[in-house]
């Protein structure tokens, strides 16, 4: 099974909004907050595979709003690419300073976006998206969880919605998230009842014995992945 990206594009023109989604086609998934604010809270919610971000957005400036993406741990390592029709080495030295990967200056060719996008992919993928701790390995690319407990580790077999939540729980672990937001990661798009995510649950934590007790229910909430008592 194939991950699908997650893209965040943060941008207020509807011009380039469209030519990223024609360029883009079918291949993402593709959310789209057309302000900083609700941009910060839609990747603070659904954290993304790659965020593009709008230099000139319209309630604040895209320089600021990175700032606040990069300000959350679960955030500080999605790469981000700058979208802005300023060109000057000021702005992209300002843009690199604060954590972008990449500066693409408008108007762009959809087809060197895309190539862009794709190895920025390429690379955060092989080198920052495993989820490493002392008891779980997570790696998005092959759909594999190891687990590592008294002196031993083995994979554990989960279904694709089971490894979807564990991913969102793992990368913001400690972190309670909602039952909506969990939903939101694991059956983007899809209708699904509250009721659905405590099954997937309850079985999440059969698997991953005798780690399962890390997953805890935060009542009024949902879920969170535990830290380890020893760290």
């Amino acid at each position: 099974m194939s991950i699908v990206f997650r893209i965040q594009i943060i941008e207020d023109s509807p011009e380039a909004q469209d030519l990223i989604r024609r360029c883009l086609r079918s291949d993402f998934d593709l959310s789209v907050a057309d302000t900083g604010a609700d941009g910060v809270r839609q990747v603070v919610s659904h954290v993304p595979d790659l965020i593009l971000l709008d230099v000139g957005l319209p309630d604040e400036d895209g320089f600021d709003v990175c700032a606040r993406i990069r300000s959350h741990q679960a955030l500080e390592s999605v790469p981000l690419i700058f979208l802005s029709g300023r060109g000057d080495a000021h702005d992209k030295v300002k843009a690199f300073k604060l954590g972008a990967d990449d500066y693409v200056q408008k108007p762009f060719d959809g087809t060197e976006l895309r190539a862009r996008i794709e190895a920025r992919l390429r690379h955060a993928n092989r080198e920052n998206r495993q989820l490493h701790f002392s008891d779980l390995r997570l790696d998005p690319l092959q759909l594999e969880v190891v687990i590592r407990a008294e002196d031993r580790e083995w994979a554990c077999d989960l279904t694709p919605h089971e490894f979807r939540l564990l991913h969102c729980l793992a990368s913001r672990r400690g972190e309670p998230v909602s039952r909506e937001g969990l939903i939101e990661f694991a059956w983007a798009g899809v209708t699904i009842s509250a009721r659905t995510v405590d099954t997937h649950m309850s079985n999440l934590r059969a698997k991953l014995a005798p780690l399962g007790g890390l997953l805890e229910s935060v009542r009024g909430v949902g879920y969170r992945l535990a830290k380890p008592a020893s760290g």
